[in-house]
């Protein structure tokens, strides 16, 4: 596959990735702690899940959780579950 590919420290897929980017692009620092990217990950899912019919955000009432995970220097590291469903709830309670 050829191409020029934008580099940029956060990253998108699927349908709803056009919608999620535009969030991440809008709310990314260099400086965001952990907590503050897995939020802001949760947040771009959430955003993404209003605009497009075919992504689904988290669903705290079915307990289904997206999988997040911090890719830094020492490497590729996935939220437990019991994380991902606090921040998710924390996410949603801001927006209701």
């Amino acid at each position: 596959v050829g191409g020029r590919y934008e580099e940029v420290e956060y990253a998108a897929t699927g349908s709803g990735s056009v919608h999620a980017k535009a969030y991440l692009r809008a709310v990314f620092r260099d400086d965001l702690t952990r907590e503050e990217a897995a939020a802001a990950a949760i947040e771009a899912i959430v955003a993404a899940s209003d605009e497009d019919t075919a992504t689904g955000g988290p669903d705290i009432q079915r307990g289904i959780y997206p999988i997040v995970a911090i890719v830094e220097e020492s490497g590729y590291h996935e939220l437990d579950e019991a994380e991902v469903e606090r921040i998710s709830r924390e996410v949603l309670e801001r927006q209701s």
